[in-house]
């Protein structure tokens, strides 16, 4: 067998040992169910499940292929260095923290419109938690929210009512505008697994806030918002 081939099946092999240790599989699955599994678990994007699809074909004919000593294909030094670096993105993936570690800008429920706004348009936010007094998540506040309850402001009353509690403003959000809460040992893959199957069913992304543990009462640690898609996409 060729070294390039070799390499091949070394990492194919690697990838499905990996699958299977995950799953505690304690009957036999074939790769592409495997796969499936994790695509289903989040753990993987559609592009790398289609990916990895075409990985089991060429693995089967490359295999066959020896068997019966007709080498009807050989894997490009390309090919090869692509299923290696799946593998170590796979089996050593990128954490959420210290990857998107941050100081979180926030505001409280009780704080006025007009000094979060302030605070969005400095730092060029189109979005920031709306904490409580303890410093868990009650909800994200949104440029897009904003601008719905500014339109309300104007029909109803024709002028700006910068005094108004941010708490007034969040019950101008839309429901299908969502954010999600992950926790800081999350992987980049499965931030943006979760991201594109909520685009996938006709949802608004607006941000996945990184707690500690993932859940909603924690303080944040780090924000992903749309712009950071291209980044989770080269990590992944």
């Amino acid at each position: 067998m060729d070294e390039l081939t070799s390499r091949f099946l070394a990492a194919f092999n690697e990838i499905e040992r990996f699958f299977k240790s995950k799953q505690s599989v304690n009957r036999h699955k074939t790769f592409n169910e495997l796969v499936w599994i994790e695509f289903n678990r989040g753990s993987i994007d559609r592009d790398k499940r289609e990916y990895l699809s075409d990985v089991a074909s060429l693995r089967n004919l490359l295999v066959h292929g020896y068997g019966n000593d007709k080498i009807s294909a050989i894997p490009t030094e390309e090919t090869v260095q692509e299923i290696e670096l799946l593998l170590e993105k796979l089996t050593n993936p990128t954490k959420l923290i210290p990857k998107f570690l941050d100081s979180v800008a926030c505001c409280s429920l009780n704080e006025s419109v007009g000094v979060a706004t302030r605070l969005m348009r400095e730092n060029k936010f189109s979005q920031i938690p709306v904490i409580d007094k303890k410093g868990g998540i009650i909800d994200l506040l949104t440029t897009h929210t904003i601008a719905l309850w500014l339109a309300e402001i104007f029909i109803e009353h024709d002028d700006l009512a910068e005094n108004v509690p941010v708490g007034k403003v969040l019950k101008f959000k839309e429901d299908n505008h969502v954010h999600f809460f992950m926790s800081q040992d999350s992987t980049v893959g499965e931030a943006l697994s979760k991201i594109e199957k909520a685009i996938a069913h006709g949802n608004v992304f607006q941000a996945v806030l990184i707690t500690q543990n993932g859940k909603k009462s924690e303080k944040p640690l780090g924000i992903i918002t749309a712009s950071d898609i291209p980044m989770l996409r080269s990590e992944s």
